[in-house]
């Protein structure tokens, strides 16, 4: 059942241009050159370790944000496979904007959709302390 249910809720995220559709975005410019995931990144990573060091820093960075991305979906897809009844997170969205996993938008949706709480650290609290009275 969690395998099953992480798996519909990642690409529900990614249907919605979070998660691992940051990943896509990045690795499309490659598609005519490989199948293979793997091949993509390191055809990526070859690409951005050729450019000039600022270009390069700018392209690592969006690379870093893209695989924070996923990383976020992954972590929202594991946690409502779970059944987990709330998510701990500060992020706000900031890097990402509106197609991060984290906007309000697609939160709402999570919340709609699957009753997904994400909530912050002092939330969590006030959240455990209702829980348990």
């Amino acid at each position: 059942n969690y395998y099953n249910k992480a798996c519909e809720v990642g690409e529900d995220i990614e249907k919605k241009g979070g998660g691992f559709a940051h990943i896509e975005e990045l690795l499309r410019y490659y598609d005519d050159s490989s199948n293979s995931i793997l091949h993509k990144f390191k055809l990526m990573f070859d690409c951005v370790n050729s450019l000039p060091i600022n270009e390069r820093k700018t392209k690592i960075t969006k690379v870093a944000k893209a695989i924070a991305e996923m990383s976020d979906g992954d972590s929202v897809a594991s946690s409502i496979g779970l059944n987990c009844m709330a998510f701990c997170t500060n992020d706000k969205a900031i890097g990402a904007g509106e197609k991060s996993i984290f906007s309000d938008d697609n939160i709402q949706y999570l919340r709609d959709t699957y009753g997904f709480n994400k909530l912050t650290p002092t939330e969590l609290i006030e959240f455990i302390e209702k829980e348990t009275k």
